[in-house]
């Protein structure tokens, strides 16, 4: 049954009302104790499609205080919008496994902020611990959002959450559930403070009025009887704009001319915006805030109508371009199809290319069967018992051989480097390599793998000695240990001998004294037996013999650790083997930069990047600044995608879209000089051309 509009009008009243702490919070779930869930979900449907963030994340700290079991679909939508995103960890306490496939697919989304995405995941690895269930899928997703996420704080989450989804124990006393923590206990005893403006400067929304002046409604009330309190509430709501609330700029960010505000948008926000309101400035900050959200239907939208502006059709185009290569890579075939249909072809770069990628789009069930071999070939990297007849990679690079060369070339190189001690079939691959390179017309010998291949085969060679050295090595403190139980064990017995020829010596000292006082009254004194005599001399015997049996294996044990010193020595100062140029160039494929730099260069510009700026279209100009100041900045991604230049040394270049070259020059902590941005087809000439 559906409860009358009014009743629904009051929780929503209560829930925007309710200040987020303890005392607050309780006395609302106590309101909504009878309320069915049904009336929930329709509250947190109505919140989310409202965007009232702050209300959404009162009525979660609700249900969790009040256990509400509710749809997981339902719930899982309110990741995309509750403030702050951590109260949602609160209904979840209630939920069981069928949870975990909506909140993981809410958290793959790619309209959230990276830190609702990583917390979305930690709440799903919870619920697969908890629930022994989905563990893999869940762990294969988090591996993904952690190579996507470039925020600090949530690969921090991500990386606590694989911990957990490792550990083995029930209870890993080292991590702090977010699913178990009681509501109550968690928000605080306080309210939270009036924050106005926050990290900008407000202006007021509504003229200043004193407390007693008529109100200026005109309905003959005092202002602080009248409408004080409704414009207490505009107040708290100011822009930076006069006459202009947050609320207001969020729903019409064309009430002002700038785009500050659209800057700072969520997805949510973004889809409710009206593109023939925005200007120019505004379409563009939109535009480039879709894309990071992936809105590529707004995206295109946006830059249809940007088009349609003075003057700004050929940015819009090349933007459009720019989408077009975003909606191929995400797999989006509508948009790519829209955006193509508009970009005239004389501005197309690389018709080819983009016909190619159409067609893989399209037609994604002709490569299912590469996909499938290629997967199982990485599977049979990780263990090698799945291989039945021939490894999936090399097996690839034969059934190319003959037919598609170039691709043998490309899977046997990837065989090599899956599979780098399995020497025999590497070996046959590099012959294969050898082989199709003449066939394409080029140079046998002349493969990047060449180089690999044979450092590979020295670090074999070089392995084997340190494997005779180690055991050579541990063949020396074998003898060192078994010298030490040997000398052990005859110390013993010396000690066992002394204690004989003491006791015998005592005995023979006791006789002669004896002997001494009754010399003078006792004519026939009693002499020690010869038996005794002899065992004292024999004991005698076997303690110099003992002596001299322990000096010589001390001896032997001192040298034996000389020995073994020597050979401890030689392997710390031996040098392990170092892979060729072109061997780490296969391996990491760009420049590994430092972690924390010691000096951060500014770029310097050459005339002729300058004079490149100028004739080349702007999109391309801009990508090649960010490039150069990412590398300036030591940001890994262009890092990994700088290349040295083979022939010069400290010149590098990096890929700046499908068509051109950013060229640098750069010495570390020297300098970093911007030599041009050139065609690729011209590197060969740019290169010969500044050979010397």
């Amino acid at each position: 049954m559906q409860p009358s509009l009014s009743k629904f009008e009051n929780l929503l009243k209560m829930l925007r009302r309710t200040q987020r702490c303890r005392p607050e919070v309780a006395k609302t779930a106590t309101l909504f104790e009878d309320v069915p869930v049904a009336e929930y979900e329709k509250l947190i449907q109505f919140l989310i499609e409202a965007g009232e963030d702050k209300a959404l994340g009162i009525l979660m700290c609700v249900c969790g205080a009040n256990s509400v079991l509710l749809n997981p679909h339902v719930l899982a939508e309110a990741l995309k919008v509750t403030e702050p995103v951590i109260d949602l960890a609160f209904p979840y306490r209630v939920q069981g496994s069928d949870a975990i496939e909506p909140l993981l697919a809410a958290a793959q989304a790619e309209d959230i902020s990276w830190e609702r995405q990583a917390f979305g995941a930690a709440i799903v690895a919870e619920l697969a611990v908890r629930n022994s269930s989905h563990r893999k899928v869940v762990k294969r997703i988090l591996l993904k959002l952690s190579q996507k996420i470039r925020a600090f704080a949530a690969n921090f989450l991500i990386d606590q959450s694989l911990l957990l989804l490792d550990d083995e124990t029930e209870n890993p006393p080292h991590y702090l559930w977010v699913t178990k923590q009681e509501v109550l206990e968690s928000l605080p005893e306080e309210k939270p403070p009036v924050v106005i403006g926050g990290d900008y400067t407000v202006r007021r929304p509504v003229p200043k009025i004193g407390r007693n002046a008529p109100c200026p409604c005109g309905s003959g009330k005092k202002y602080k009887k009248c409408c004080y309190e409704k414009d207490q509430q505009l107040l708290r709501d100011a822009s930076p704009y006069e006459g202009i609330t947050m609320t207001q700029l969020r729903s019409m960010p064309n009430l002002v001319s700038d785009a500050e505000m659209i800057k700072k948008m969520r997805a949510y926000e973004l889809k409710k915006l009206e593109p023939v309101q925005l200007n120019e400035e505004q379409l563009y900050q939109a535009y480039v805030r879709a894309v990071h959200f992936g809105l590529r239907q707004f995206a295109y939208d946006l830059l249809l109508e940007l088009k349609d502006r003075p003057n700004r059709q050929d940015f819009a185009l090349d933007h459009m371009q720019d989408l077009l290569e975003s909606a191929l890579d995400a797999g989006d075939i509508d948009v790519a199809r829209k955006a193509l249909d508009i970009i005239p072809a004389e501005k197309l770069e690389d018709a080819e290319t983009l016909g190619f990628q159409f067609d893989l789009v399209q037609n994604r069930e002709h490569y299912a069967p590469l996909e499938a071999r290629s997967r199982q070939a990485l599977k049979e990297e990780e263990d090698e018992d799945l291989i039945t007849w021939d490894y999936g990679l090399l097996d690839l690079s034969y059934k190319f051989e003959n037919i598609l060369p170039a691709l043998s070339i490309v899977f046997a190189r990837a065989a090599v480097m899956g599979r780098q001690d399995a020497h025999f079939d590497n070996e046959v691959l590099v012959d294969s390599i050898r082989s199709c390179r003449a066939e394409l017309g080029h140079d046998p010998w002349e493969d990047p793998l060449e180089d690999f291949f044979e450092w590979t085969l020295k670090k074999n060679d070089s392995n084997y000695q340190d494997e005779e050295k180690d055991r050579q090595i541990r063949e020396l403190k074998g003898k060192v240990i078994q010298a030490n139980r040997s000398a052990a064990e005859k110390q013993s017995d010396l000690k066992e001998k002394e204690l004989q020829l003491n006791r015998l010596g005592k005995k023979l000292e006791g006789s002669e004294k004896a002997t001494a006082v009754l010399q003078n009254t006792v004519r026939t004194a009693v002499p020690l037996s010869p038996e005794e005599r002899k065992t004292a001399a024999d004991l005698h015997r076997q303690i110099d013999n003992l002596k001299a049996e322990i000096n010589i294996q001390q001896h032997d044990r001192r040298q034996l650790r000389r020995k073994l010193q020597d050979a401890q020595k030689q392997l710390r100062h031996r040098e392990a083997p170092k892979a060729p140029a072109a061997a780490a160039d296969v391996q990491s494929g760009g420049l590994v930069p430092e972690t924390a730099p010691k000096k951060i260069l500014i770029p310097e510009f050459t005339p002729a990047f300058r004079r490149s700026c100028e004739s080349l279209p702007v999109f391309v100009v801009a990508k090649a600044l960010r490039a150069a100041a990412d590398f300036a900045a030591h940001d890994k991604p262009i890092w990994r995608r700088t290349r040295p230049i083979e022939t010069q040394s400290r010149i590098f270049r990096i890929k700046i879209g499908r068509q051109h070259r950013l060229l640098i020059g750069w010495e570390p902590e020297v300098r970093l000089e911007i030599l041009d941005l050139i065609h690729r087809s011209n590197l060969e000439t740019w290169l010969k051309r500044h050979a010397g």
